[in-house]
């Protein structure tokens, strides 16, 4: 009995050390325990990985601010080539102040002036060119916007969501699922906005295409109006002289009172039209005022004009010039690749990838081993796989007609396209026959009829003195003579402001005038 019992403690000696050796072995292996490595990265490898992830998203983020800052830079650029009205360097190097200083601009009007000057003026000062400058400024803004939100989720991401108590480097949860597509939707973000500054850009051009035309034509006018006062003004002494011949020959008893009555209305009335003339002039001051942005009592000296035709291209060279550079054409091009980058952005952001996303790390901080071990690192089966047969993606149909309807409206955009081009082209040929027939008619008048009526002026004028030419053939002379005159300086006028609107109807202005 007693051996037996010695027999038992002595296996039971032996039970107790074997199952302590087992749990120290347990305990050894517990302790040491390495996960593999598709669950963890190596501690060693996560910064090179981390940092590389960075550099692509860093280096995008830097492209943007460079196309921020070359675009700011061209702001001001207006010898650009796509530029409307590229001024003369040192006009606008004189003028340059005249931009904030309203003497400045007061100075350069105050005296005779070159039509380039309120080309210019209109160009610095426009309401409507700033308004627009401020527009383009404010997309330009929108480059910082494009990665802020990415930014704030990164750092988010970093030292918050992704928080792990624990020993040695570890990561967040911005694996390579929301790593990954950063740099290309990025790009993709950088592109419409870019198209959005371009859009922007090119209606600030066509403010100041606006702003220039307006100031040309104003500038026309106002050269007429002068021209028409002192037109009037050499007709009405012309036709003292007529009315102290005629009241010599009536005390002469050569001619009829009839005579001097018709030469006093005639004068009478060129007087009261010189009134309304000279009201007509103040108006004009004002209309340039507006344009160029002065006060209201900002005086306005004597325009200046070249008389000079301009080298207008052929028909053919302003359809293809008006198709590729109209500045309306040019913004809906920008706003068509605007919806061409979206709807690559929507189909990169909703789509299905091309994988089923089982090798796409999450690195989320969850526990993988143990009783309360969380989901994998990873996913280990589709939806399909698991039997449920719902979709990957529940809202892709969703999202599906969302970008058919983005493709319809880029077609819509597209056949808009067509026919604003087809009306531009429409619209260059009306107003190249505008030009062309200023152009003759003021050529018929400055070539021949002016100096027909001058010759009949003369002839009935000394004809009435030696009372070989009636009165009435006098007067209908001097009524040609005046007709005549006021008619060239409409056509001179005419021809500047046709060609004025046919540059803004192609969107580009000609070469320089030829001097005369």
């Amino acid at each position: 009995m007693k051996r037996g019992l010695a027999w038992l403690v002595i296996l039971m000696g032996f039970g107790t050390a074997g199952a302590q050796s087992d749990y120290r072995d347990l305990r050894t292996a517990f302790e040491q325990y390495q996960p593999p490595s598709h669950l963890f990265h190596h501690p060693a490898e996560a910064p090179s990985e981390t940092l590389a992830q960075n550099d692509a998203f860093e280096a995008e983020k830097q492209r943007l601010l460079e196309l921020k800052t070359r675009w700011q830079e061209a702001l001001h650029d207006l010898s650009a080539a796509a530029t409307f009205y590229p001024p003369d360097s040192q006009v606008l190097e004189d003028l340059a102040g005249a931009r904030t200083d309203v003497a400045a601009a007061q100075a350069a009007v105050s005296q005779p002036f070159p039509q380039n000057v309120p080309e210019v003026l209109a160009l610095l000062r426009s309401p409507a060119v700033k308004a627009a400058d401020h527009r383009v400024r404010a997309a330009l803004e929108k480059y910082t916007q494009v990665s802020a939100v990415d930014d704030i989720l990164r750092r988010y991401t970093a030292f918050t969501e992704g928080a792990m108590t624990g020993v040695g480097a570890m990561r967040g949860r911005g694996g390579a699922r929301g790593q990954f597509p950063f740099p290309g939707v990025l790009a993709l973000k950088g592109q419409v906005v870019t198209q959005d500054v371009m859009a922007a850009r090119e209606q600030l051009e066509t403010a100041r295409r606006d702003a220039v035309t307006a100031a040309r034509k104003t500038h026309w006018r106002l050269w007429f109006l002068h021209q028409v006062l002192v037109i009037t003004e050499r007709t009405i002494g012309l036709l003292r002289e007529l009315e102290q011949v005629s009241i010599t020959r009536y005390e002469a008893g050569r001619t009829s009172f009839q005579d001097v009555i018709k030469v006093q209305v005639q004068r009478e009335l060129l007087d009261e039209r010189l009134v309304t003339l000279r009201e007509q002039l103040h108006n004009a001051h004002m209309e340039i005022r507006k344009v160029l942005h002065l006060p209201p009592h900002t005086p306005i000296g004597l325009p200046q004009v070249n008389l000079a035709e301009a080298d207008v291209p052929d028909l053919p060279s302003l359809y293809d010039m008006a198709v590729a550079g109209r500045q309306e054409l040019r913004v809906l091009r920008a706003r068509i690749g605007k919806m061409d980058a979206m709807i690559e952005m929507a189909e990169t952001m909703l789509l299905p990838a091309f994988d089923l996303g089982l090798s796409t790390y999450t690195d989320q901080a969850v526990r993988q081993v143990g009783t309360q071990a969380g989901q994998p690192t990873f996913a280990t089966r589709t939806d399909a796989a698991a039997g449920t047969g719902r979709p990957h993606k529940p809202w892709f149909g969703f999202a599906d007609a969302y970008l058919r309807e983005m493709r319809q409206k880029r077609q819509a955009m597209q056949e808009e396209l067509n026919r604003l081009q087809d009306a531009t082209v429409s619209l260059v040929r009306n107003k190249w026959f505008v030009l062309d027939r200023a152009k003759r008619e003021k050529r018929l008048y400055q070539n021949t009829l002016v100096r027909l009526s001058e010759a009949a002026l003369e002839v009935s004028t000394r004809g009435y003195e030696s009372d070989r030419v009636a009165f009435a053939d006098v007067i209908a002379s001097y009524t040609l003579w005046l007709d005549t005159n006021l008619a060239l300086a409409d056509k001179r006028s005419a021809y500047g402001i046709s060609l004025a609107a046919l540059e803004q109807a192609v969107g580009q202005s000609f070469t320089q005038r030829r001097e005369e």
